[in-house]
C-alpha cells in the first residue's frame, strides 16, 4: 500500500486519536503535497511521531515529510531512517533541507538514522 493524497484525506480522518505512524518503504508518487492547505485532524492536533523508514530521498517522499513536518502541530519526533543506497553526501543535504523547514511543532526533534 501506498501513502497517497487520497488516503490521506480520506482514510486517516477515521484515525482520530493516531498518535503514532510508522511508514515502510511506502510513500507514494503523488506530486502535489505542498499543495494541500490543512492536514486530517489525527495529523495535525495528534500525531506525536512519525518514523520514515526505507527513505530513498525521492520527491515524491521528500514532499510527503515536508508535509507531515508542516502540518503537525503537536508532533514531539520525526524519525527518518535512510535507504542504504543513498550516499552521505546526499544525507547530508537531505539534513540540511529537512532542517531549514518551518514546522507547526515547536518541540519537533528531527532524528536521522
Amino acid at each position: 500500500m501506498s501513502i497517497s493524497r487520497y488516503w490521506l484525506q480520506e482514510v486517516l480522518p477515521y484515525f482520530l486519536k493516531l498518535q503514532h505512524f510508522i511508514i515502510q518503504d511506502c510513500v507514494s508518487k503523488d506530486i502535489g503535497w505542498n499543495n494541500l492547505q490543512t492536514a486530517p485532524e489525527c495529523i495535525s492536533s495528534q500525531l506525536k511521531t512519525c518514523c520514515i523508514r526505507g527513505y530513498k530521498d525521492t520527491i515524491y517522499e521528500f514532499e510527503f515529510l515536508k508535509y507531515i513536518i508542516q502540518h503537525s502541530e503537536v508532533l514531539e519526533t520525526m524519525t527518518i531512517e535512510c535507504s542504504t543506497c543513498l550516499l552521505r553526501d546526499q544525507k547530508d543535504q537531505m539534513v540540511l533541507k529537512l532542517s531549514s523547514w518551518a514546522r507547526d511543532s515547536t518541540t519537533c526533534e528531527l532524528l536521522f538514522d
